[in-house]
C-alpha cells in the first residue's frame, strides 16, 4: 500500500530531527568524557661512556655507580654505560675500572624525564703505565694449564665496591706475560681487554677474550698471564664477592 506523499514527507521529516538529536547527544557525552592523561615522568636517566684518556680505548666492563645508591651500571663493549629510574636530585657519580685511577664527578644534577650524560675519561695508574715490557717467552716444552671453559650460565652483575687486583699489585701481572717471539719479531703491540671470573679465592675460574689485539699469540698471551696470576677478589664492603671482570693487558715493545 503507497503512503500519501504528505505522510511520506512527514515521516522522513521525523527521522531526520532524531537523527539529528542523537547526533548531538553523543557529541556532547564525548565532549563531557574526561580524557585519559598520560602518567608523569617522575625519573631520569644517566648515561655516558668510558675511555682511557691515554689514547682514548673505549674501557668495556667499567662500573659507573652513584655514591651513597644502590644504583650502578657496567660499560658495554663499546664503553658505554645506561642508569635508568634515577630519582630527581643532585648526586656524586664514580666510575671505576680495574688498573686505573677512580673518577668521582660531583654536582650531577638529574631531572624528571630528562637524560643526563657523563663521559669518564680514566687514567692508568701509575704502577700499570711504570711496568716494564713483557719479557720473552719461556723455552719450548713449558706449557701452561689449559684455559677453563666460559660456563653456559648467565654472567650476572654483582654490584662491588672495591675491583680485583693483583696479589702483590699489576707488577705481579707483568711478570706472569710472556711476549710470543713471533709478537716480538713482528713488532706487533697492543691492548687485550680480557674477561674472567674471579672467584672469593682469588683464582680464576673462567675466562675469555673480550676485546682482541687483532693478533692472536697476543690474545693467547694475555690469557695465559691472567690465568697464571692469584688475584685479590672484588669486595662488597667487608665482604669478598664473586665477580666477572675485565682486566686490560698491554703489550708494548721497548
Amino acid at each position: 500500500m503507497k503512503l500519501p506523499r504528505k505522510k511520506t514527507i512527514i515521516i522522513f521529516s521525523c527521522l531526520v530531527v532524531l537523527m539529528t538529536m542523537l547526533s548531538m547527544y553523543y557529541s556532547r557525552s564525548e565532549a563531557e568524557e574526561p580524557k585519559q592523561q598520560k602518567p608523569a615522568v617522575t625519573t631520569g636517566k644517566i648515561w655516558g661512556s668510558v675511555a682511557s684518556v691515554q689514547n682514548s680505548e673505549v674501557l668495556a666492563g667499567a662500573k659507573v655507580m652513584l655514591d651513597g645508591t644502590t644504583m650502578a651500571a657496567v660499560s658495554d663493549k663499546e664503553g658505554k654505560y645506561y642508569i635508568i629510574k634515577v630519582p630527581p636530585g643532585v648526586y656524586s657519580v664514580t666510575a671505576i675500572y680495574p688498573g686505573y685511577k677512580s673518577i668521582k664527578l660531583t654536582d650531577v644534577k638529574v631531572k624528571a624525564g630528562e637524560s643526563t650524560k657523563l663521559d669518564f675519561k680514566m687514567e692508568a695508574s701509575g704502577e700499570l703505565e711504570a711496568l716494564p715490557p713483557p719479557p720473552p717467552p719461556a723455552p719450548e716444552g713449558v706449557k701452561a694449564p689449559a684455559a677453563p671453559e666460559k660456563p653456559v650460565d648467565a654472567e650476572k652483575f654483582v654490584d662491588f665496591d672495591k675491583p680485583v687486583e693483583p696479589v702483590g699489585g699489576w707488577k705481579a701481572l707483568q711478570a706472569n706475560l710472556e711476549y710470543p717471539a713471533d709478537a716480538r719479531d713482528a713488532k706487533q703491540e697492543g691492548m687485550v681487554h680480557v674477561k674472567a671470573l674471579i672467584g672469593i679465592d682469588g683464582k680464576v675460574k673462567a675466562i675469555v677474550v673480550e676485546k682482541s689485539s687483532e693478533f692472536e699469540s697476543l690474545n693467547k698471551a694475555a690469557v695465559e698471564a691472567v690465568k697464571k696470576t692469584q688475584w685479590q677478589p672484588a669486595m662488597k664492603g667487608d665482604e669478598k664477592v664473586e665477580t666477572w671482570n675485565i682486566i686490560p693487558v698491554k703489550f708494548k715493545l721497548d
